[in-house]
């Protein structure tokens, strides 16, 4: 056996271990290219005449990793975009500014270290670039693409995997081999692998690409693009502990309904409606269609509908700020809502219910108010936000809607200084929006052809909608009958054309038949899930847990211990309220630490920085956990908490 056979064994080994289908792929593949070894003995794949290299690999990766690191493809975040966090990291972030002021440590605008927690490299090749690029950057999370087998299989005689890649697995770390080509699974995966491993580690995230494929571009276009949503929705620990507070004082006492999603399909049609500016030009549209269509506003869409005379069935809520009661409260004012059932989430401010006569409330499961009063998934609205325009779209798919046509669904705009309905709420009296001028930072397609701008919000907005609408099931259809983004796997409509038959039944029955659908929760319900406060104890059990796993990893700069805490956090996972409570926060104080400690000028007062983030990380944990304890002590015994309840300006 020669000496590449003999490696192409122990890899093969090795991947029988990581990904036995992939092995068994690997064991009997027959290639279609062939090695070519130059003078100095490197390797070269070349297939029907041509090479990838077109020299030795090794030569080739040592050039490539010198011009790389001259420019460096490396995702890192501002001290703008950090500052803005909650108040847990902010006692950090002060704390840390004061200790590194008092002790003459500096931090540089850009990071001083290469080491970083996440790595992607788009592209194995012959794997010649691997070991010195793995050196470099230490990291605790590897993502290697590679979509052309060929290369993989004769990788398997020129690199040793078992040597160079299994240390990391054995060191703690995780390796994800991506072998597909088709960009939209390779973008996906990498989502999903970034927000399960390292989702506070986006500081630093290092792209290596190895040579050039139309795959490996559309996945730095998403970074490069689409990054700043990976950081987006961490959550906050004072957040959640008004959401909990919220859903105990808005289900205590047995008398709410809940919503309880069900695959019954509905044959009437149902016009789910936003206040996005060109619901204007479809007024006339829903109101002759009105009692054909059941209609659900969504947010600041309730108004416009009212003063056009059209009453929805339901009125969908998402936000638990305090406008989410006070805009319905100024237009009950105006208007009767006595007919109209409130959609909203658990974690409305209570205030809501003096609002509305009738509601059904439903849980949103990314939210530690789920498992904490729930934890049977048919409570929940599959895709709820970022917008309640997407609350809105998610009630219609749940309850198995077959017709569903989007007015006012915007999520995009061409001038934007008209950026709402003109009779919405964002309108004052003197014809002006309220918020002025919308910021916006991209242009996407527009649903009627063209462009319209955007923003990073509502982008994220479309590619939940995208996902929700594959993920329905057959049998649906979705116009989009806003002039505003596209969006894919909807039909653009103008809503001119939209006519419906008359209904075979009136509208009132489809309505009470889904309403008669969705439970009463009640006292035992809420006693079965609260269980006394069970909750505190639970968090307890969580933060000490945390504090260990910090103390056992006490040098912070190998980053080993962020993977530690992953595994606690579970960041895919929505089954345990203590940790849903905490992870937001220990998040973000990761980013502030991990921000600072990346940057640091002085080397020789690195390990000092380190034994205080550390100490202050073990201290604001420790102080989560007491004040989960107090604020929810007291909540049951005033219905109200003693320092974190949010007060709004």
């Amino acid at each position: 056996m020669t000496g590449s056979e003999d490696i192409f064994e122990q890899n093969l080994v090795f991947f029988k271990e990581i990904n036995p289908v992939l092995a068994e792929r690997l064991a009997t593949y027959k290639a279609l290219s062939t090695l070519e070894f130059d003078g100095d003995g490197e390797p070269d794949v070349v297939f029907q005449g041509m090479k990838l290299y077109g020299k030795g690999a090794q030569k080739y990766a040592a050039e490539q990793i010198e011009a790389f690191w001259k420019s460096p493809s490396v995702i890192t975040l501002t001290r703008k975009s950090i500052i803005i966090t909650d108040s847990e990291a902010t006692k950090l972030l002060n704390g840390l500014l004061q200790f590194a002021d008092d002790n003459a440590i500096t931090f540089s605008e850009n990071r001083t270290t290469r080491n970083a927690f996440h790595l992607v490299v788009l592209g194995a090749g012959l794997g010649q670039h691997m070991q010195s690029l793995l050196e470099d950057v230490q990291p605790r999370n590897l993502i290697l693409v590679e979509p052309n087998f060929e290369f993989l299989y004769q990788s398997l005689f020129t690199f040793n995997w078992n040597g160079v890649i299994r240390p990391i697995i054995e060191d703690g770390g995780n390796v994800h081999l991506l072998v597909d080509s088709e960009p939209k699974v390779l973008i996906s995966e990498v989502r999903r692998i970034y927000s399960e491993y390292g989702r506070a580690s986006i500081d630093g995230l290092t792209v290596y690409r190895h040579y050039e494929n139309p795959a490996f571009t559309a996945v730095e276009q998403f970074l490069a693009t689409q990054g700043d949503k990976l950081f987006s929705g961490l959550g906050f620990f004072e957040d959640e502990i008004n959401m909990i507070a919220n859903t105990y004082n808005n289900l205590k006492g047995g008398q709410e309904k809940v919503f309880y999603a069900h695959s019954d399909l509905q044959d009437f049609p149902i016009f789910v409606v936003g206040s996005g500016p060109s619901l204007d030009g479809s007024i006339d549209v829903i109101r002759a269609n009105q009692e054909r269509a059941v209609i659900v506003s969504c947010g600041t869409a309730l108004l416009p509908l009212l003063r056009a005379g059209i009453t929805p069935d339901f009125h969908a809520e998402l936000e638990r700020s305090k406008y989410q009661m006070e805009i319905p409260k100024g237009v009950a004012e105006e208007f009767d809502l006595s007919q109209i059932y409130l959609l909203g989430s658990t974690t409305l401010v209570p205030g809501v219910k003096q609002v509305f006569e009738k509601r059904i409330f439903y849980f949103r499961h990314l939210l530690s108010s789920f498992p904490a009063f729930s934890g049977e998934l048919r409570n929940c609205l599959r895709y709820p936000s970022p917008t309640v325009g997407n609350t809105g779209i998610s009630f219609a798919e749940d309850i198995g809607f077959r017709l569903v046509y989007l007015f006012g669904m915007d999520l995009g705009f061409a001038d934007p200084t008209v950026h709402h309905s003109e009779n919405s709420v964002y309108r004052k009296v003197d014809g002006r929006h309220n918020f002025g001028i919308s910021p916006w930072d991209r242009v996407v397609p527009g649903n009627f052809g063209g462009e319209v701008k955007s923003t990073s919000v509502m982008q994220w907005a479309r590619d939940t909608l995208e996902v929700s609408i594959a993920n329905c099931g057959l049998g649906r259809i979705f116009y989009n009958c806003s002039d505003g983004s596209l969006i894919e796997g909807s039909v653009p409509l103008l809503p001119e054309f939209v006519d419906l038959p008359e209904p075979h039944e009136p509208k009132k029955v489809c309505v009470q038949r889904i309403v008669d659908g969705f439970p009463n929760y009640s006292d035992a319900d809420f006693e079965s899930h609260w269980q006394d406060g069970k909750l505190i104890q639970d968090v307890r059990a969580v933060g000490d847990r945390m504090i260990e796993r910090i103390e056992k990893k006490s040098d912070l700069k190998t980053k080993k211990y962020i993977t530690e805490l992953m595994k606690i956090v579970r960041a895919m996972e929505y089954d345990d309220s203590a940790i849903s409570l905490m992870r937001g926060s220990v998040y973000l104080l990761l980013v502030i630490g991990e921000h600072h400690l990346d940057r640091v000028v002085e080397d020789d007062k690195k390990d000092d920085l380190v034994a205080y983030i550390r100490k202050e990380y073990v201290r604001l944990i420790d102080s989560m956990c007491d004040e989960v304890a107090v604020e929810f002590s007291s909540l049951e015994k005033t219905g109200a908490l003693v320092n974190r309840e949010t007060v709004w300006a």
